[in-house]
């Protein structure tokens, strides 16, 4: 809904519907620092990170896999599973160099300063590449 508005707003003699596209690949996979930036709109909403961790513990290896629900395994899961740490910083990035050092990095070095430095360019420049950035819990507002 968000795209099509912007389009009717840019672009209110055309009928057509905008394109958009919806994929959980990351922002690299997909390319998109390559877009046109004058010509989309590029956009996404996030869940808040404790949130986003919990639900995907309990879909994927408590539903999934029969993990059994405890506190252990919750944070066993939070400790050792990749897309715990950095979730966002990776996912959103858009530049594949950034990207790439980002994935070197293993989860008992995200505590190191220059690791934390690193955080902070992405995130910035995260905020600099995409027009829009919204988070779930707040949609209603």
């Amino acid at each position: 809904r968000i795209a099509r508005n912007v389009a009717r707003r840019y672009y209110p003699e055309q009928n057509e519907t905008c394109v958009s596209r919806i994929d959980h690949s990351s922002g690299v996979v997909m390319k998109y620092a390559k877009r046109k930036r004058q010509q989309s709109f590029l956009f996404t909403i996030l869940r808040e990170p404790t949130k986003r961790i919990t639900s995907q513990f309990f879909h994927f290896d408590v539903s999934r896999k029969k993990v059994e629900p405890t506190d252990k395994n919750f944070l066993k899961y939070i400790y050792d599973h990749p897309y715990a740490h950095d979730y966002y910083i990776r996912d959103l990035q858009l530049n594949e160099k950034l990207h790439s050092t980002m994935l070197q990095y293993g989860v008992e070095t995200t505590k190191r300063p220059e690791i934390e430095k690193l955080r902070r360019i992405i995130a910035n420049k995260i905020l600099q590449d995409y027009d829009f950035i919204g988070v779930t819990e707040r949609l209603d507002e």
